[in-house]
């Protein structure tokens, strides 16, 4: 099994598990997470506080999207990273049919 795929397996397990409570349009914000928060919360790397945002955090400095490094360690393009940014935004869609 490769990295990638081993990295979405978890991915995938973390957002059927329950244990992640979904937000929408940042990463994080205090305890909800969008699913592509839930990929960084899983990943190696630090949350850091976004300066004058209330309850935002920020992963490997970006608070709406995922940084090159998370793409890579998700084999994911930009395009990709979008698609889902749209389903958990502005379709409504839960973690399991994102999952």
């Amino acid at each position: 099994m490769t990295i990638i795929t081993e990295n979405r397996r978890r991915w995938v397990e973390a957002l059927r598990s329950g244990d992640y409570k979904q937000g929408w349009h940042v990463l994080r914000h205090s305890n909800l997470f969008c699913c592509l928060g839930v990929a960084c919360d899983i990943a190696d790397g630090e949350w850091d506080k976004v300066d004058g945002e209330e309850d935002a955090w920020e992963f490997d400095n970006e608070t709406y999207t995922l940084s090159p490094r998370m793409r890579a360690e998700l084999g994911l393009t930009a395009e990709q990273v979008q698609q889902f940014i749209t389903l958990n935004d502005y379709h409504g869609s839960s973690f399991e049919e994102i999952a």
